[in-house]
């Protein structure tokens, strides 16, 4: 069965509180914009302000529309459901051309050359060919899908059979990010295909990439850069169901975050507090469908050409089902938990406990059978409380910072053989 969109980052705020602002003694409200018109998601914008003064409640409404017009320029320069945007324009060119690009997709392009060469190639734009085989590109995600591709299988009530070995390997020869080549000429900024097409059944198929990754942590960034130069000190902004960026809360300082459930719905399991910084999250919950007690999702690895947490033969599915970071760029981020997702778990805890000494982190970890799931963070226990018995502490933290895992789905120390 097919499902998409569960929300695995909930922010948990109490819109109606009268909050007294501590330089003005200004009484400050909460006030709410939403938008399902970019990103094919949900776009929330939360700002704090005396609201009693009509000037302030006009800035807000003029603020939005400013907002709205930044998403629909991201938008347009990187979707792949904009047929003229940027990246349809560069997907649809043959090896050897090149062509300019806008502002937005050089930005994004430049973030996501530091993010696959920090990541060794793990968190990779190019994929997307991949992601097209295994059914998860944006042409799967209406009713009038039909066969167009050579490698194409029949979908039956929501399921297909996995895609042969031969054209995995065959599309596998189109991800390298490091043949899509980004330059710039004074203002301009261009991009160049140097990936030949491959041959499957008679039909070219070319390179393609594909920033859904990483666009909306871009565009959560971005807006909360917007926001600080109008003067906003207090609020948020939610792109989808993965990137929140937030300033403070006028009462407090920070904002109490929810981390929902990957699996049946999207109840909080957990809450914890922050403020001035982005949450992403990654994993399996976002776009799925499960054929044998299988879950096939949308993360798929660059390097083996198979989706996140396939099981061995005779093996329990097992591994990531979510890893929610937080730090300073949702952009960044967006890229980063992706990459741990695409590891495996044993090594995205070295690597976490390598380079995260200082950015919170939370893996879901969960085995195909199991109706309760291993949590791992480098939180604090005063700094997080948990709200569901499904979802169990499986670690510790000592003096230095170091998590170990003391939960019994993965062998403690196990090396991994895809660990930057």
């Amino acid at each position: 069965m097919r499902q998409s969109g569960i929300a695995i980052v909930l922010l948990f705020v109490l819109m109606s509180t009268q909050l007294l602002g501590q330089a003005s003694e200004q009484r400050l409200t909460a006030k709410q914009a939403v938008s399902m018109d970019y990103f094919a998601t949900v776009s929330t914008l939360i700002l704090y302000d005396d609201f009693t003064d009509p000037k302030r409640r006009i800035a807000f409404e003029e603020t939005w529309e400013e907002v709205k017009r930044l998403l629909e320029e991201i938008e347009n320069q990187v979707s792949l459901s904009v047929f003229d945007s940027d990246l349809s324009v560069f997907n649809a060119l043959e090896p050897g051309q090149r062509m300019s690009i806008r502002e937005h997709t050089a930005n994004i392009t430049a973030i996501s050359k530091e993010m696959w060469e920090e990541s060794q190639g793990l968190y990779d734009p190019s994929v997307f060919p991949l992601v097209d085989l295994w059914g998860f590109s944006p042409r799967f995600h209406g009713h009038s899908w039909k066969p167009t591709q050579p490698y194409d299988r029949d979908f039956k009530d929501g399921k297909t059979p996995p895609p042969d070995e031969a054209n995995i390997q065959s599309l596998k020869a189109l991800v390298d990010f490091g043949r899509i080549k980004l330059s710039s000429q004074g203002q301009k900024h261009y991009l160049t295909k140097e990936m030949p097409n491959i041959v499957i059944n008679g039909t070219a198929i070319k390179a393609q990439i594909d920033y859904g990754g990483i666009a909306k942590g871009y565009a959560a960034d971005r807006v909360i850069d917007l926001l600080r130069s109008k003067g906003y000190q207090y609020g948020y902004f939610i792109c989808g169901d993965s990137s929140i960026s937030v300033m403070r809360h006028p009462e407090n300082g920070g904002f109490e975050l929810g981390i929902g459930s990957p699996r049946g719905g999207h109840k909080p399991f957990m809450y914890t507090s922050f403020e001035s910084a982005a949450l992403s999250s990654s994993g399996d919950y976002n776009d799925f469908y499960t054929v044998d007690g299988v879950i096939y999702c949308h993360l798929i690895n660059p390097l083996s050409g198979f989706p996140i947490n396939m099981p061995e033969e005779n093996q329990l599915q097992s591994g990531i089902a979510t890893v929610a970071l937080l730090g300073q760029n949702a952009a960044k981020n967006d890229a980063l938990s992706t990459m741990l997702c695409v590891m495996g778990f044993e090594a995205a805890l070295d690597y976490a406990n390598r380079n995260f000494k200082d950015q919170p982190y939370v893996f879901v970890l969960f085995q195909q059978g199991r109706n309760t799931y291993e949590v791992v963070t480098n939180l604090r226990p005063d700094q997080y409380r948990m709200v569901d018995s499904h979802f169990v502490p499986r670690s510790t933290l000592d003096a230095q910072g170091k998590v170990t895992y003391t939960g019994d789905l993965f062998a403690q120390g196990e090396d991994s053989a895809m660990m930057p």
